[in-house]
């Protein structure tokens, strides 16, 4: 069976990555008495969550429909909350972001069926996107991410199908703080629904997907997304120093010290549109606003400076607000812990997207993969009260867990697929 290092992961966290692998293969001398040790570095928590993936990988492969199809109960809802394509094109991400080659036979069977699975909600266009430029996506030595378009006639029809459904359903109607509405803001939400950043973030980062794929997304567009965020983050905060790791010579521990220049002032975002309240801000939502900004940042051709300064001071200050309120046990601040799994991809986005070694004074990979580890099942599933089904949450934590940092897992073997296709009563190859 062909496998691959995890391929979803923006140049600039790789890079990183890489550059601390060095150092610990140079010394790995004893912690300081405040030394920290990225998760990313830790021998024998890769070791851990290899074997995590590789019963998490079975757990989805077990759970694929004769057609091909990944469906649980968010599959039958009905109206705007409907995610029937939704769960196969997660499952598809996971797997191939765990290792599991574009090649085999289960990959081919789900792409086959997303294909034929027009999206009806923002969702289901933008983790299908996700998906494609995932099965399309490889990391060279260096960190650079390369993904090449869909080859097949069907496959380039569906990502277009997609792409502009994004594009063309953006809701009009903001909610205002004070229960009113605000224009001319345009964002994402469910059909004839208020707008809200759950949604957004994921089409955000599905059109950031589409453009990887070779589709053109309006400048008009990121624009748009860096002049919303800021208006919309909590309007004051606590004044927080702005924190500095270092490490001494090549050893792999690193101390935080109180940086220099401006403080932060911790300001998360809320789940609705329009200003936040005080106090309404949750973990997921502001991982969602410090994804969305720095994408659009990076995306768009941002020339006014003025735009581009408040919205990297307004990814500063979420940042500060996270260390604030750090928490991978629970989604912070989101009452009864409601989707947690998915906060913590959320997490791992937005960690990726700003570089992001330490969230604050946090091993933000290292607290979250030891949480996970300790919380799968023995049917190598991920199971929490609140959100999504068992499916979303097992696929929220594999992306989570899959770094390029971990050396191939041990998969399962071609005799596991080859039993799994003689059951099914498919060919070896398709």
């Amino acid at each position: 069976m062909k496998t691959r290092h995890r391929t979803g992961l923006g140049l600039g966290i790789a890079t990183l990555v890489l550059c601390f692998l060095a150092a610990e293969t140079a010394s790995c001398g004893e912690p300081p008495d405040s030394g920290v040790k990225p998760g990313f570095l830790d021998d024998e928590l890769k070791r851990n969550v290899n074997e995590a993936i590789r019963r998490g990988v079975r757990y989805l492969l077990d759970r694929q429909a004769p057609d091909g199809a990944w469906r649980e109960t968010w599959s039958n809802l009905p109206g705007h909350h409907r995610f029937a394509s939704g769960e196969t094109a997660l499952a598809l991400a996971a797997l191939m972001a765990c290792g599991v080659s574009r090649f085999e036979v289960p990959v081919g069977k789900g792409f086959r069926v997303l294909e034929n699975e027009p999206p009806q909600t923002v969702y289901e266009a933008a983790v299908a996107l996700l998906a494609y430029a995932e099965r399309g996506c490889t990391i060279d030595r260096r960190g650079n991410r390369k993904v090449r378009p869909p080859e097949s006639p069907s496959a380039s029809r569906h990502v277009d199908l997609c792409t502009k459904f994004l594009l063309e359903n953006r809701t009009g109607r903001i909610r205002e703080s004070n229960g009113g509405e605000m224009a001319p803001w345009r964002i994402w939400g469910y059909p004839s629904c208020y707008g809200d950043h759950s949604n957004t973030a994921f089409a955000v980062l599905g059109l950031k997907a589409a453009s990887e794929l070779g589709k053109e997304v309006p400048e008009k567009t990121w624009h748009a997304i860096v002049a919303y965020f800021p208006e919309v983050q909590e309007r004051d905060g606590p004044e927080v120093p702005r924190w500095e790791c270092r490490s001494e010579g090549a050893s792999p521990f690193h101390t935080f010290h109180e940086g220099k220049g401006e403080r932060l002032r911790a300001r998360g975002w809320g789940y609705r549109s329009g200003p936040a309240k005080k106090g309404s801000a949750t973990g997921s939502m502001t991982c969602a606003g410090i994804l969305s900004l720095r994408i659009a940042l990076r995306q768009g051709n941002i020339t006014r400076e003025s735009s581009r300064t408040r919205a990297e001071k307004a990814v500063r200050d979420g940042m500060a607000w996270m260390d604030q309120h750090w928490n991978v046990e629970t989604n912070p601040d989101s009452p009864g812990n409601a989707w947690h799994a998915c906060y913590l991809f959320l997490l791992d986005r937005a960690a990726r997207e700003t570089s992001s070694l330490f969230v604050g004074r946090h091993d933000w990979y290292g607290d979250g993969a030891r949480h996970l580890l300790s919380n799968q099942k023995s049917s190598g599933a991920w199971e929490e009260p609140g959100g999504p089904g068992t499916l979303c949450r097992t696929c929220f934590a594999l992306l989570f867990l899959a770094q390029p940092t971990l050396p191939s897992a041990p998969y399962p073997s071609p005799e596991f697929f080859r039993e799994r296709n003689r059951r099914s009563g498919v060919e070896e190859e398709f």
